[in-house]
C-alpha cells in the first residue's frame, strides 16, 4: 500500500481509489470502511468512474456510511455517465429492488468485495432462495401516508418516501425517510408507511409515546 498511498496523498485519483479499495477488501490491511471512505471520496471528487461507483456500493450497503439507497442511486447514475459499466448493472439491480412486486426479503445490495456473479445482489445467496422479483422498498419515490406509529400527530400525515435505509445485518433497523408535505422529514419503519390512499385500518393513529420514526434532516441535495 505504501507506494499507492504516496500517490494518493499527492492527489492522484487512481491511487486514491486503489488505497480505498485495499481498505475495503482487506488487501495488506484489515478491512476498514471508515478508512476507505475518505480515499474513495477524494477519487470520486475527481470523477474517477470506479470510485464514484464504489460510493454507490458503500451507500447501498451502509459500509462506512449510513445506508441510503437514494445516495447509492445518485452515485450509480453518475458513474454510469462517466462510463463505468458495472455501475449500470448495479443501478439496474437497485431499481428492480425498489420497484419489485413480491414481499420476500431475499436480495442484498452489493458488497465492497467483487461478487462472483454478474448480479451483485444475487451473489450473496444460493440461487434456489432467490425469487424472480423481490420487494424491499416499493414505496420509495412515491406518495405515502404514515399509519401505526406511536405518535398521534404523525399518523395520517402524507408526503413522499424519498429514501430507503437498508441494514443487511439487522433488517429490523430498516427505515424509509419520508418528507411530509409540511416539509419535515422523518425516518419511519416500513410497516408504518403505506401508499397514499391505502388507509390505516382500525386503530391507526391511536398509539401514544415516543416516536418510532426518528426526525431526520431530510434528503441531501
Amino acid at each position: 500500500m505504501a507506494a499507492y498511498k504516496v500517490g494518493a496523498e499527492g492527489g492522484i485519483a487512481v491511487c486514491q481509489h486503489q488505497v480505498g479499495m485495499m481498505y475495503c477488501n482487506g488487501q495488506g490491511v484489515d478491512v476498514d470502511f471508515k478508512q476507505a471512505l475518505p480515499w474513495i471520496q477524494k477519487a470520486a471528487a475527481q470523477d474517477h468512474p470506479k470510485a464514484v461507483g464504489q460510493l454507490g456500493v458503500m451507500y447501498g450497503n451502509g459500509e462506512g456510511v449510513t445506508p441510503s439507497w437514494r445516495r447509492a442511486r445518485e452515485h450509480y447514475e453518475r458513474a454510469t455517465e462517466l462510463g463505468h459499466p458495472k455501475s449500470a448493472e448495479n443501478m439496474q439491480t437497485l431499481t428492480e429492488n425498489i420497484q419489485a412486486v413480491t414481499s420476500e426479503r431475499s436480495h442484498h445490495p452489493t458488497t465492497c468485495h467483487t461478487p462472483p456473479t454478474s448480479d451483485p445482489f444475487a451473489a450473496q445467496l444460493p440461487s434456489s432462495s432467490l425469487p424472480l422479483h423481490v420487494q424491499l422498498a416499493p414505496l420509495m419515490d412515491t406518495r405515502v401516508e404514515l399509519h401505526g406509529t406511536s405518535r398521534v400527530d404523525l399518523n395520517g400525515k402524507r408526503g413522499v418516501a424519498t429514501d430507503y435505509h437498508r441494514y443487511r445485518a439487522d433488517p429490523t433497523k430498516d427505515r424509509y425517510t419520508v418528507r411530509l408535505d409540511s416539509g419535515e422529514a422523518f425516518k419511519v419503519k416500513p410497516a408504518s408507511v403505506r401508499a397514499e390512499g391505502a388507509g390505516g385500518g382500525a386503530g391507526a393513529g391511536k398509539a401514544k409515546g415516543k416516536a418510532k420514526g426518528k426526525k431526520g434532516r431530510g434528503a441531501r441535495k
